[in-house]
C-alpha cells in the first residue's frame, strides 16, 4: 500500500518541523515546499499551510513565492488543503491584524481580535477543550478531546454551517475548527497536541 503524500509549506513564520515530525508519526511521507513548482501539486494528497505570526506578512511570504497559485491549483483539484492557526486563518477573505489584509479567499469572512477578559490570560493558550458542532463521523470523534491553541485572532466565517467545532475563551466561543469541502481549517496546532494530535493527523487520510 502506497504512503499517502503531505506537503508543507513553509511559511517562515512557524516551527514546521514538529508538523513534519508528527505529520511522519501519523504515518505520511512528508516533505516541505520552500518555494513554488508547477508539479508540487500533481503528487500531493494533503496540502498542509501551518504558520504562527502576523497574517500580513505570511500573506506577502506566500504572494512573493506564488504559493497562492499552487494552493489554488490544489484546491481546484479537490485535493485537501488543511490550514492550521494562522495557516487557518489565511483561507478567509480578510483580516484586521495590524491594519486591513486579504487573505486567500477560500472560505468568505473575517479574521478579528479575541477581546480581552479579566482574569483569562491573553492571548489564548493552552490545552482547551473543543465543542463539536459538526455530525459527520469524522469531527464527532474529536468531540470534548484536548488540543493546543496559542492565538490571539479568531475566524468568523460568513456560513456558520461550516464551523465544525468551538471552544470557549471566557464568555466567548470561538471558532476552533472549519470544513469546507476538502478545505479544513484547524486554530488548534495538532502537532503540539500530544496523542490527540497524531490521532487527528491519522483521520485525515480518509479525505484522500
Amino acid at each position: 500500500m502506497r504512503k499517502i503524500k503531505a506537503k508543507i509549506i513553509n511559511l517562515e513564520c512557524n516551527n514546521i518541523f514538529s508538523l513534519s515530525e508528527a505529520c511522519k508519526k501519523a504515518g505520511y511521507k512528508t516533505s516541505i515546499i520552500n518555494s513554488y513548482n508547477k508539479k508540487e501539486s500533481d503528487n500531493t494528497d494533503i496540502l498542509f499551510l501551518p504558520g504562527v505570526g502576523a497574517f500580513n506578512q505570511a500573506m506577502k511570504v506566500i504572494k512573493k513565492k506564488n504559493l497562492d497559485e499552487l494552493i489554488y491549483k490544489h484546491v481546484l483539484k479537490k485535493r485537501t488543503l488543511v490550514g492550521i492557526c494562522l495557516g487557518m486563518q489565511l483561507l478567509f477573505s480578510t483580516s484586521t491584524e495590524f491594519k486591513l489584509s486579504k487573505g486567500l479567499e477560500l472560505i468568505k469572512g473575517e479574521v478579528k481580535k479575541i477581546k480581552k477578559e479579566k482574569d483569562i490570560h491573553f492571548p489564548h493558550i493552552g490545552w482547551r477543550k473543543i465543542n463539536t458542532e459538526n455530525n459527520s463521523s469524522f469531527w464527532k470523534t474529536t468531540n470534548k478531546n484536548f488540543f493546543y491553541f496559542i492565538h490571539s485572532y479568531y475566524c468568523n466565517p460568513k456560513n456558520r454551517n461550516l464551523v465544525t467545532s468551538n471552544v470557549n475563551y471566557g464568555s466567548q466561543k470561538i471558532c476552533s475548527s472549519i470544513q469546507s469541502s476538502n478545505i479544513i481549517g484547524t486554530q488548534f496546532h495538532p502537532e503540539k497536541s500530544g496523542s490527540e494530535g497524531i490521532k487527528f493527523l491519522k483521520k485525515l487520510k480518509r479525505f484522500v
